[in-house]
């Protein structure tokens, strides 16, 4: 029902920004600004061997709507909203606040129960990790 949809959504939040958290660390988005990529092609591109892993990863992004794949030819390309926040030579890229949410806040935002509890704040200890 539509009640349980906003809460299935906020379960789900946390597998949307590490799609996208992975997806930029990869520089996807570089890859695919210029040209269409096949699976075979972003594979050696990104160094990476196990062709059905890098699938599912591709297809949670389309998922996302952060890259699109031709039905005809099956090479995958960014979309628009991509290619304007997530290239990394966008005038108006997002990537470093993305980076920076990645390796920082959203550790933090792990130890929420413990900063509660403790009535302390956590960027101490995660950031001696």
């Amino acid at each position: 029902d539509a009640d349980s949809n906003h809460i299935f959504s906020l379960i789900d939040g946390y597998r949307y920004s590490q799609t996208l958290f992975t997806a930029v660390s990869f520089k996807l988005f570089d890859h695919l600004t210029t040209q269409e990529l096949s699976l075979e092609e972003l594979a050696n591109k990104l160094n990476l061997s196990h062709l059905s892993s890098l699938e599912r990863f591709l297809n949670a992004c389309i998922s996302l709507k952060l890259i699109q794949q031709d039905k005809i030819n099956k090479k995958y390309s960014n979309t628009q909203l991509s290619d304007k926040y997530l290239v990394s030579t966008s005038p108006v890229t997002l990537n470093g606040y993305i980076d920076h949410n990645n390796q920082s806040s959203y550790l933090l935002w792990c130890k929420l129960r413990n900063a509660i509890q403790e009535n302390t704040p956590q960027w101490q200890q995660i950031l001696k990790q």
